[in-house]
């Protein structure tokens, strides 16, 4: 090897600080790499820290990795916090000055995953006088009081982007928080989430409602560039409801809401009031509601809402006539509602030829004849079956750009009458562009030859879950038909719960053990089709 010096004039001219920042910002979720960072020198070290703690209690945290966030986080509290904590009976121990001031650069604060750290910190760190003067259960106590310092702490140093409240008994403790410190630090925010907060009685007794009525009066007043509300509360106190609406109206720049209010029709109909004069709505989830006539209307003027979320909403009125031809929904997630056919049948008749995903628990014929001739744009398509006869599933054949197929809810009275002609019937009528199908239910190893004689789909993966179990049978089936006909299936999904019986205790010879790794992945399938959170359906 020949050795050679490369003059200053020859060597490249370092990154400016600009580039390290934009760098480092897409590594933003990967926490590895950013530690890693944060090894290289004095300049990175900084800007990796400053998005390590822009969030930094993630919920995929263990409790090790919290704990020893609190840690850090009470190591920042200034000399003036110590005074008042041991009033309380909580000393904290002896740690060395931080070099970074780290609550200012936090953006996202998630109240409940900050109390639960703080309780878990408290039983390992620090050193607590259990007899102290004040009443009530002493670990509350004392979480809610340190809470306090740290919050205090929080609020005046940093400018925070999204706050989530969520089943938290630790809410009391932002009475003690001078209100200009909330003000400062919220008037940024763009992502508000307020969870559950008065669904439990026993949490109820122990927090003063009337504090978070006050925060939410500060930020309907304050905060008006909210781009995300999720807002999901009970009816065993409604002291604070009635700012809900005026925060809801407040915002201009409202993209996406999340409303949840169970059987207070009153709260749902305000808050959707409180959004007819948005012209920018992209997203509303409407979970455990009872709708009232407000939220068609609000259909009618969301000229550029994309995705609509239905689950478990309740609507009794009479048939309304009203005028979507306005709406232009790419995604719907319909489950478990109690909704008059006939405004269904609106929704799915004006949202038909923009629909490109549609996860729907029920599937009256009806429905699929009047979605499959105008329906080209339909991609994801997740059917629950009902007790109906399915005399009608040639219909997904005008279906010509789905791309992902799911039947699931398989009722007991479908498979007792009609599943002998279901997968005979259902492979000549896929679409011939399908390439994902998965279904709860395949009886036999005789309905799976069924379904590939059939089949003129270029599957490449199916899913084969089922309530009873799937047995060794429907995988010989499926790769003797993959390796005798070529087809171009490549991933065996299946219920990670057969995962064992179907490896370990099937008894399979070596060479066919072989011929299912050389033909197929399998893969343990565990989100189920209708869970909208966290299912991560095809894009």
């Amino acid at each position: 090897m020949i050795g050679f010096t490369l003059s200053p004039s020859q060597m490249a001219p370092p990154l400016s600080l600009d580039i390290w920042c934009l760098i480092l910002k897409n590594f933003k979720n990967d926490r590895l790499t950013l530690h890693s960072c944060a090894l290289v020198n004095r300049v990175l070290v900084t800007h990796a820290v400053m998005l390590l703690w822009s969030d930094p209690f993630d919920e995929n945290l263990s409790t090790r990795q919290v704990t020893a966030l609190v840690n850090t986080l009470v190591s920042c509290l200034p000399n003036v916090s110590k005074p008042h904590l041991i009033r309380y009976g909580i000393i904290l121990p002896t740690a060395p000055q931080p070099h970074f001031n780290y609550p200012s650069f936090i953006k996202v604060l998630k109240l409940d995953q900050l109390s639960r750290g703080i309780s878990r910190w408290i039983t390992r760190y620090a050193t607590v006088e259990v007899n102290s003067p004040f009443p009530g259960n002493p670990l509350i106590v004392f979480c809610a009081h340190l809470s306090a310092e740290i919050l205090r702490v929080v609020f005046v140093n940093c400018f925070l982007n999204k706050i989530a409240i969520k089943d938290s008994p630790w809410i009391s403790v932002l009475q003690d928080i001078t209100p200009w410190a909330y003000v400062r630090c919220v008037q940024r925010i763009s992502e508000l989430h307020i969870a559950r907060v008065d669904y439990n009685s026993r949490i109820t007794n122990l927090i003063d409602l009337h504090n978070l009525s006050y925060l939410i009066k500060i930020w309907a007043s304050r905060c008006h560039e909210i781009r995300s509300l999720y807002i999901r509360v009970g009816e065993e106190s409604q002291s604070f409801h009635e700012f809900l609406p005026k925060l809801v109206k407040a915002q201009d720049q409202l993209i996406k809401v999340h409303f949840s209010t169970g059987n207070n029709v009153l709260l749902i109909d305000k808050l959707l009031t409180a959004l007819q004069s948005n012209t920018s709505l992209e997203e509303m989830d409407i979970f455990h509601t009872s709708l009232p006539n407000t939220f068609f209307h609000i259909l009618s003027t969301c000229k550029v809402l994309s995705k609509l979320v239905l689950i478990g909403c309740k609507q009794h009125d009479q048939p309304l006539n009203l005028d979507l031809s306005s709406l232009h929904i790419t995604q719907f997630f319909c489950k478990n509602n109690i909704i008059h056919p006939e405004n269904l049948r609106l929704v799915f008749s004006a949202a038909s030829t923009t629909l490109t995903t549609l996860i729907l628990d029920i599937a009256p014929l009806d429905v699929l004849s009047t979605l499959s001739p105008r329906c080209r744009q339909l991609r994801h398509l997740v059917l629950g079956i009902t007790s109906q006869p399915y005399d009608s599933i040639e219909l997904l054949q005008d279906l010509q750009n789905l791309e992902y197929l799911a039947f699931c809810h398989v009722s007991k009275r479908f498979v007792s009458t009609y599943h002998h002609d279901f997968y005979a019937r259902l492979g000549p009528s896929l679409p011939i562009f399908l390439q994902h199908l998965h279904t709860e239910y395949i009886a036999t190893p005789d309905d799976v030859m069924k379904f590939f004689k059939g089949c003129i789909a270029p599957i490449t993966i199916l899913g084969l879950n089922q309530p009873c179990g799937i047995n060794k049978f429907h995988l010989i089936v499926v790769c003797e038909f993959v390796r005798r006909k070529q087809f171009p299936l490549k991933i065996l999904q299946y219920d990670g719960s057969n995962k064992e019986y179907i490896i370990k205790s099937s008894n399979f010879p070596p060479e066919f053990l072989d011929s299912l790794k050389e033909l197929l992945t399998l893969e343990v399938e565990t989100l189920h089709p209708f869970d909208t959170d966290r299912w991560s359906y095809p894009r």
